[in-house]
């Protein structure tokens, strides 16, 4: 490897292999300019926001998105916004406040980031956040929009009812976001009911003081619900299905 590029990271390798494999001449101070990932690309090296590729078409003026199907997709519901700093805003169109530039730019925000733009989504594990729009949960993490609608409407896996689904994969607290709000209202309400009923039954069975509840330490301490629900196994009906 040349000394100059020891220590890059996949991005750079990314638009290292666009300059390389591109047809067209490129200069090597081009190239260079393609190398600094802390400002956008010049139209020279432009590339697909999503994708990365440069297929030698004119990109959509719409998203600077590629001709590709899915990415044309990506570029409808992707924010059509620009940081002050020249990066694509990586969020969804009609946020009432736009995701911080995932590429850091945004010092102000960037200890609230947990995650950047080449980070992997947590759901799929297949595409780097900046490969489709993305939103950021009230839990501070980000995933692909995508992916958390896919994630609510498959729901829970087998015949019993369970709210794992509803839960960040990376801190387990509950998905939240504004843009989700038509998916996570009915998923809410059948928690709700759940939860009414299992506590119900505890009640029944006068096991709402029982020392899994009570003993300090213990999983379900002060938290009656989560065992009660961890107890009692409820199922969609016939009718419900």
């Amino acid at each position: 490897a040349k000394p100059w590029l020891l220590g890059r990271s996949f991005a750079h390798d990314r638009m290292v292999n666009i300059c390389l494999i591109d047809n067209t001449k490129v200069s090597f101070f081009s190239f260079l300019s393609c190398l600094d990932l802390g400002k956008p690309t010049t139209s020279s090296c432009e590339v697909c926001r999503f994708c990365g590729c440069r297929n030698g078409t004119e990109l959509s003026a719409v998203g600077s998105a590629c001709p590709d199907t899915d990415c044309q997709e990506y570029a409808k519901l992707a924010c059509s916004k620009t940081h002050p700093c020249g990066h694509p805003c990586g969020g969804v169109r009609n946020e009432d406040l736009c995701l911080p530039c995932l590429h850091g730019c945004d010092k102000s925000t960037t200890t609230a980031l947990k995650q950047d733009a080449d980070d992997m989504c947590m759901i799929c594990f297949t595409e780097a956040l900046s490969a489709a729009p993305a939103i950021q949960l009230d839990c501070s993490h980000i995933f692909h929009l995508q992916c958390c609608c896919r994630v609510l409407e498959n729901r829970w896996l087998g015949p019993r009812i369970t709210f794992g689904f509803m839960s960040c994969p990376i801190c387990k607290n509950k998905i939240n976001h504004a843009v989700l709000k038509d998916l996570l209202d009915p998923i809410k309400e059948l928690y709700e009911d759940v939860k009414r009923k299992a506590l119900m039954r505890l009640e029944y069975e006068g096991l709402h003081k029982s020392e899994a509840i009570t003993t300090p330490g213990v999983r379900f301490y002060n938290d009656p619900a989560g065992f009660a629900m961890n107890r009692y196994a409820y199922y969609v009906c016939y009718k419900c299905k």
